[in-house]
């Protein structure tokens, strides 16, 4: 009993210094970050009290929109020249 008492405290502590190590500003982007995409993905959600989730039409559109938004960015990671805009800073 008591090692695992002893494991869990030293994981605490690690978790601790590793959060400790990281600079301030860090801190406060990582925060913005996941509060803003949380605010902005809970205000999208919400606008869909007033669809009708019994239509199979709005079914499959917000379906696909869900997928469609998980898979495009991680396509466009694997294939980074399938989409040639002529920008190059894109």
């Amino acid at each position: 009993m008591r090692k695992v008492a002893n494991k869990q405290t030293d994981r605490q502590t690690n978790n601790a210094d590793y959060i400790t190590s990281l600079a301030e500003a860090n801190i406060r982007l990582m925060f913005y970050v996941v509060s803003t995409e949380g605010i902005i993905a809970a205000v999208g959600v919400s606008n869909l009290q007033f669809v009708d989730m019994n239509s199979t039409r709005n079914l499959f559109v917000f379906g696909v929109s869900i997928i469609l938004g998980s898979m495009i960015p991680n396509w466009l990671d694997q294939h980074p020249t399938a989409i040639n805009t002529g920008v190059f800073t894109v």
